[in-house]
Order: C-alpha cells, then sequence, then structure tokens
C-alpha cells in the first residue's frame, strides 16, 4: 500500500491540469466579443513536476502556458485540490486509465460529477473509424498545438479538443441564440493562443534548438578534421619511419624496400618436413 502523495517505483513523473470555469464563461460571453475571449487565458494549466532537475528543467522549457513548478509528491494533492474547492467537478482525462490511477495513487479527492473521455467521445460523436491519439485528433479538429507528452500541455490540448468536439457535434442542429453563442465562445477558446503567445514561445524554442544542435554539428565536424588530420600524421609518420602501413599501397611500398627484405617471413620447408614424417 502506498501512502498519500506517493507512487511506488516511480522516480520522475508530472502531473498537468488545466481548467475552464463554466460560470466565468457564462457570464462574459454575453459582454465580451470572441476576439477578446480567443485573447484571455480562460483556460488556467499548471505543471507539477516531480524528479531530478535536469528532467523538470526540460519540461519546464517546453511547458507552453506558464511556469512549471518542481514539486516533491507529497505537495501535489493538496495543490490540485485547492484548484477545485467547493467546484462541481467534471474530469476530463484522454483515454485515461492512467490518468484515473494516478489520481488514486496520490488519494486525490475530486469526487467529480461526470468522467469524459474526448477519445471515446471523437470516435462516437464524429463518427470515427478508429479511436485517434491526441495528437491525429488535434489535427482532425483543426486545433493548433505543441510539445504534447508535457502533461500541463496535454491537459490543456484536451481541453481544447473536447471543446471542439461539442461545436463539431453540433453542426446541422437547430440552436438557439444562447447554445449557439457558447459554441462560438467554445471554439474561439480551442483555436485560440491566448496572451501567453505560446506559438511564439515554441517558435523562440524551435529557434535555440536550431542553434544548438548547428553548434553540436560545428564541433562534430572539427573533431572529425582534426582526428581525419591526426591520423594521417600518423600514417605518415609511421611510413617515413618504414613502419608497416595498413593500406595496400603502403604495404607495397614497404615491402619494395631493401631493408625490409629480410622481415618477410621464409616458410620453414625443413621443419615443415620434419613434422610430416
Amino acid at each position: 500500500m502506498s501512502r498519500a502523495g506517493q507512487i511506488p517505483l516511480v522516480r520522475q513523473f508530472q502531473v498537468g491540469i488545466s481548467i475552464l470555469d463554466a460560470r466565468a464563461l457564462q457570464n462574459i460571453i454575453p459582454s465580451r466579443p470572441l476576439v477578446s475571449i480567443q485573447e484571455d487565458n480562460l483556460l488556467r494549466t499548471q505543471n507539477y513536476c516531480v524528479g531530478p532537475t535536469r528532467y523538470c528543467s526540460k519540461a519546464a522549457r517546453r511547458f507552453l502556458f506558464g511556469q512549471s513548478e518542481t514539486v516533491h509528491p507529497d505537495q501535489i494533492k493538496e495543490k490540485i485540490e485547492s484548484l477545485v474547492v467547493n467546484r462541481d467537478v467534471v474530469l476530463v482525462v484522454y483515454d485515461g486509465y492512467h490518468d484515473v490511477w494516478l489520481l488514486n495513487e496520490l488519494k486525490v479527492k475530486l469526487e467529480p460529477v461526470a468522467i469524459v473521455d474526448p477519445q471515446k467521445a471523437a470516435y462516437n460523436i464524429l463518427q470515427l473509424q478508429y479511436r485517434k491519439s491526441l495528437n491525429d485528433l488535434l489535427i482532425e479538429l483543426d486545433c493548433p498545438f505543441n510539445f504534447l507528452h508535457i502533461a500541463g500541455n496535454d491537459a490543456n490540448f484536451t481541453l481544447r479538443a473536447l471543446l471542439m468536439i461539442a461545436v463539431r457535434g453540433s453542426h446541422g442542429k437547430s440552436l438557439n441564440d444562447s447554445q449557439q453563442a457558447i459554441l462560438s465562445a467554445a471554439q474561439a477558446i480551442a483555436q485560440s493562443t491566448g496572451p501567453d503567445k505560446w506559438h511564439e514561445k515554441w517558435d523562440r524554442v524551435l529557434e535555440e534548438a536550431k542553434n544548438y544542435y548547428a553548434e553540436r554539428e560545428e564541433i562534430n565536424r572539427q573533431k572529425k578534421v582534426k582526428k581525419k588530420a591526426k591520423k594521417a600524421a600518423r600514417k605518415a609518420k609511421l611510413a617515413a619511419e618504414g613502419h608497416w602501413s595498413s593500406t595496400k599501397s603502403g604495404r607495397q611500398e614497404f615491402w619494395a624496400k631493401p631493408e625490409n627484405a629480410y622481415k618477410r617471413r621464409q616458410p620453414d620447408h625443413g621443419i615443415n618436413q620434419a613434422r610430416l614424417s
């Protein structure tokens, strides 16, 4: 049995949570234009990382919606529960067996009124031929995304996917003005980049990565040049000293020298004949 906040046999992991406040959304729809809604950060997203510094630093660089927080496993339960205190929670998980398992292991008490899996919802509502990965579903739904497999990013984009599934599922149905306004706002949120401009962060990260790998390639190229020059110098030195060469032409030149003729091993026929007898 594991105590609260302790995951057995796991040294590093991340927990991501993204929250869309339905009450706040209903309040701003009548008074805010869609452009304003799209630019707001209506999805509150957190990324908690447990593990060594190198692992958590990499997660922090790739987390798109604020600052990733390095925590101890015992802290996660309190942090998550504090975000949803006194609220009715609809838990959204993507192919969420492992997510639910992790919450149970951490003893997080959400007591959701419902659990929704966008993967299953998309399969049924959009009549897909198979259940798609989050990456493929976001492409199908025209949702911008980057840096999946960072827990906070996955949580944010999973909510976006669910919003777009609702929008796509409403096509061809009779809707009143209020319902249409909610769905328009949902689409604006799902396809927004928000005030964090995470797409710009992606561009910066990509540029930094390109520069890093370009520098690495140049360093490796210079190492190869130095290694090749060193090898050539060594061969030249050995050849000048009359030592053995590993190349065919070098061996021919070596044996062509009179001073090396005695080094060629001659078969001892007398010994061989004695052994045969």
